[in-house]
Formats: structure tokens, sequence, C-alpha cells
């Protein structure tokens, strides 16, 4: 069962306490902004936050700080109207996290598995997934103002109750194109003392491999989340009661079936030191992506990439544990 504090719901509350009529503010002013500015019509929710902020903000505050709040505001009015939480089980998170690490086949991965999130603005809670005081992340896709390409944002949230938000263009035609792409620019902002473009290479690869697991098709995600005392129903206010959450685990079966591959793993290799023979070290051989395109070559609008996560396979052992039992994505 998750808890509060692994979700971004302090955060939310700290937002309400601070402005006024927030919410209702901000539902009223991103209505408004595509009759003013139809050209935002699609990011009509972060353009209301961007107003807000620079409105709110004293005329010290620098523009980077801004930009942050905005994208932080823009995340968690969205959040607070469905509040989906996708809780990682530890296992299955430490699995994706090591191979994140040492990710090698971005360049085989196409950007369109980036761009179809299971739902608008989830929130990812995987606490320690970066740093002791990390609890989660947003991953949501907006588009560039000027070019209007295709930008994933990450915002971090961390349990000051701050956040930061890490922006990778969707400009090239692989994941690994976009990395590049995206590395470039944050050195070349480093010479503009004007420039803030935070980019962490490894924070990214981490976010978007947890990421790129739900919305994968055969991720083990629970079909209906956890129960919740008084649930809110359709219609009713939102109160931003912790009820109100709804949580599905992600990876209770595959993170059971990796504990227990893990044991024996261990267990096997140990007596494979006290016997002689030519018997194979047991070993686990790390997961990774597998991609293919459905629909016809003809017609690419209609063609649609389906992406899957293969599991890691214990080599070497005398027994094959249930790693492959899966719940399908909502």
């Amino acid at each position: 069962m998750i808890a509060e504090n692994q979700t971004p719901l302090p955060l939310v509350r700290e937002w309400t306490n601070l402005i006024p009529n927030l919410w209702e503010d901000f539902a009223e002013l991103a209505k408004r902004v595509p009759q003013v500015e139809p050209e935002l019509a699609d990011d009509a929710e972060l353009a209301a936050a961007l107003s807000i902020v620079q409105k709110r903000s004293a005329p010290n505050v620098p523009a980077f700080a801004k930009v942050n709040a905005a994208y932080e505001l823009h995340a968690l009015a969205i959040w607070r109207t469905h509040k989906i939480v996708y809780a990682y089980d530890s296992a299955l998170a430490a699995e994706l996290i090591e191979q994140a690490d040492a990710w090698s086949d971005a360049d085989e991965l196409p950007v369109e598995a980036l761009l179809h999130p299971p739902y608008k603005l989830p929130f990812i809670s995987s606490p320690g997934m970066i740093s002791e005081d990390f609890i989660g992340f947003f991953p949501y896709i907006t588009r560039d103002v000027d070019t209007r390409e295709a930008i994933l944002c990450l915002t971090w949230v961390f349990t000051a109750r701050d956040s930061v938000t890490q922006m990778l263009k969707l400009s090239g035609k692989t994941i690994g194109d976009c990395i590049r792409r995206t590395i470039r620019r944050a050195n070349a902002a480093k010479h503009d003392k004007d420039a803030r473009l935070n980019f962490d290479r490894k924070s990214i690869m981490r976010g978007l491999n947890l990421y790129l697991y739900i919305c994968s098709q055969n991720a083990d995600i629970s079909a209906a989340p956890e129960p919740s005392y008084r649930p809110r129903t359709a219609g009713a206010p939102i109160r931003d009661k912790f009820r109100e959450i709804q949580s599905y685990p992600t990876g209770l079966v595959i993170g059971s079936a990796l504990r227990r591959a893990r044991t024996e793993s261990k267990h096997q290799a140990a007596a494979h030191t006290r016997q002689a023979g030519g018997h194979v070290r047991v070993h686990t051989r790390r997961g990774h992506w597998h991609h293919y395109w459905c629909g016809p070559k003809s017609e690419p609008d209609k063609r649609r990439l389906v992406l899957k996560w293969t599991h890691p396979i214990l080599v070497g052992s005398k027994s094959d544990p249930d790693v492959t039992t899966i719940h399908p994505v909502k």
C-alpha cells in the first residue's frame, strides 16, 4: 500500500495554501487560453500555469525559477483531477534502473515509443530512484511554442516538497538521437549566462526506462487501483484527500519473481563454487526492450508501434522461475 508521502499530494496542498482559489482560477484561465491564443490550444494548461506564476512572482525571481514553478503547477493541476499513481515494486524498479544504467540500445528504439502514455500526466512513484530524498516523477508530453516539436518533460518530485523539470526534445528518429541532441543543447546553454537547461543523463535514462515500462504492452500493472476508503465518486468535488488517490501496483508479479530468481541465483552460485565440473555459472541476463510495427506500410498514419519488455532470464539455473505472468495495461 502506497503512503501519502510517496505521492505529490503534500505538494498539491502546499500550492492550495499558497494561492487562494488557485485551482478554480487555473481551470478558468485554461479554458480562456484557446480563445485568446489559438496557437496554444494544445498546451492551454501549461500557458495558464505560466501566466499564474508570472503574475504571482516577485520581480527579482529568476526566469528559470519561474519556468520550473510553472511546470510544477501545470503537472499538479492536471494530476489532482484524476490522482493516478503507478506504484512500482522495488525489485522491478531496481531491475529497470540497472538496465537504464547499462542502456546500450537507445538508438534502436524509435521515438514513437515515448509518445503514448497510458494516462495524461500520471505520477510514477519510485522512492530513491535518483537520490534518497526522491519520491517519483510526472512524465508528460508538451510542444515547443515556436517549433511545435514534441517535448517529453519529466518533473522530479522530492520529499522537501519541491521539484525539478527536465526536458527531452523529441526531434530525433530514435531515443538515442533525442538524448544526444538535448545534451548538445545543454552544453551550448552553459555559455549563455541567462540560460538554464538542466539535463542529467543518468536520471533521464532511469526515468525513461520506468516510463517506457508503463507504456509497454506487457507491463505488469494491476487492472484496478488499490481499494480506498470512501473513494471520490464521479462529479463529486475534489477535496485533495488521500482516499482520492488511484494507486496502481506496478510489478507485483514480476517483482516477486525477480526476488525469487535473485535468491536462487545466489544459492546456486554458492553451490557452484563448492563443486567441480563444467556447469555454467548461474547468472542473470538483463531485461531489454523489444518493439515492432503494426499496420500497412503504405499507410504510415495507421501504423502503430508495439513496445514490449523482455524480462531478465536466469541462465544456468536448475529450474525456470515463473517471471512471465503479466497483467495488461488499462
